[in-house]
């Protein structure tokens, strides 16, 4: 298989610019995908640091290194007033903030936090979200010299604390010393020695207060700290700054019209490399091809269930659906549709998951391309799309193992 000659739309998320995403073929630029974002938002760039990137301009994130990938999110509020000025945090017992410090953006606008006492800590009061639902805290912290540091969840009531294990400047691990509501927590190591920390929880108070310790048990060390951020929903997204007040980043999207001519009207293979940002509820959306409608189209997304991955072909109200669970829905997949009326397929990294002999046929040309959700309440896709690929024929097995397999 020659999948560049034998591929009617490739789209690898490289080249861009505003309101655009390149097609690699056609090179007529028939295939390339408009975008569309009402705000600003943030990225990881190919240098690993936090950058901003502009309104409607498509971002194509590195986070974890190798190849960029195109970075689609739901709107989302960061209802913490100051992500990073510290001057605007309260302090409690002794503390110093010394202020032209390193920073993840490249820049030299990051606080260093040294506690004099050991009891010694910094807080921020962020209100905004109601009580009993779930929300995700996350910061960016870089270690200078304490041996554990701890984040510490409460206003009337605790919702978790979680200790900080460093080994020099590495963070080794974190410890839950209170769990309370905490559902679950992670870090994830970024460039000039950061670290994401995140923790999803249930709200027990209307005002989150977090007091960030730069050290439990030792008096006089060290940590950088910024990128406060609390949003509602049970994942940490990227980053949205914020100076005084609370800041939407408006969802992503791109819905593209008179693709006809690049999309198999009666059979053809849909294929992606893509991952979603979590592996159970909300829904999220992933690539909708249509007639601008749900009575004819070819949906992949993730469903509510742990895991959960689903294909759709609908024809005139008819519909054939194919589910399957995955290992780790936030790892990223392979997918391939095959749809043929008596004969549709789907392939998932090089294995065949699932078939149909239904017979269907579509009663208005396939013409739209859409990462979102036509047919599912509009769902926005949360995650990552690396490769997008259209066939406009049948392929056979082995072409469809070849060419899902990671």
């Amino acid at each position: 298989m020659n999948a560049y000659n034998d591929a009617s739309l490739i789209a690898y998320p490289s080249g861009y610019k505003e309101s655009k995403i390149y097609a690699q073929k056609p090179i007529d630029g028939t295939g390339d995908l408009t975008f569309a974002r009402a705000s600003s938002a943030t990225r990881v760039n190919e240098q690993g640091l936090i950058e901003v990137v502009a309104t409607n301009v498509p971002r194509i994130d590195f986070t974890g290194g190798g190849c960029g990938k195109l970075l689609l999110e739901g709107q989302r509020t960061n209802y913490s007033l100051y992500s990073d000025d510290l001057t605007q945090f309260i302090q409690s017992g002794t503390i110093t903030l010394t202020s032209g410090q390193a920073d993840y953006n490249g820049n030299t606008n990051a606080y260093k936090v040294n506690n004099g006492t050991t009891s010694s800590y910094i807080y921020l009061n962020d209100g905004g979200i109601s009580v009993g639902v779930v929300a995700t805290y996350s910061a960016y912290i870089k270690n200078v010299d304490a041996s554990t540091s701890q984040i510490y969840s409460r206003f009337s009531n605790t919702a978790f604390i979680i200790n900080l294990n460093w080994t020099g400047t590495v963070l080794t691990s974190l410890t839950a010393v209170s769990s309370e509501t905490l559902i679950s927590y992670d870090f994830e190591e970024l460039s000039g020695g950061f670290y994401r920390v995140w923790a999803t929880y249930t709200t027990r108070d209307a005002t989150q207060k977090f007091r960030i310790y730069p050290s439990v048990g030792s008096s006089n060390e060290n940590i950088i700290y910024g990128g406060h951020q609390v949003e509602e929903g049970s994942y940490e997204t990227s980053l949205i700054n914020t100076s005084g007040t609370t800041v939407t980043r408006v969802a992503d999207s791109s819905s593209t019209t008179g693709l006809s001519s690049v999309i198999g009207q009666t059979e053809g293979v849909l294929y992606a490399k893509i991952a979603s940002f979590t592996n159970t509820s909300p829904i999220s959306s992933v690539i909708n091809i249509s007639d601008g409608s749900s009575s004819n189209q070819i949906a992949i997304w993730y469903g509510t269930n742990l895991n959960e991955f689903k294909i759709l072909i609908r024809q005139s109200g008819n519909k054939l659906f194919h589910t399957t669970t995955l290992t780790d829905a936030t790892q990223f997949i392979k997918v391939a549709v095959l749809y043929k009326s008596g004969g549709s397929k789907v392939y998932i990294n090089g294995s065949l998951i699932t078939s149909s002999t239904s017979t269907f046929t579509f009663t208005n040309p396939l013409s739209v391309v859409d990462f979102g959700g036509i047919g599912l309440g509009n769902v926005d896709f949360n995650g990552k799309l690396q490769e997008l690929q259209l066939f406009p024929s049948a392929l056979d097995n082995a072409t469809l193992a070849t060419l899902t397999t990671l």
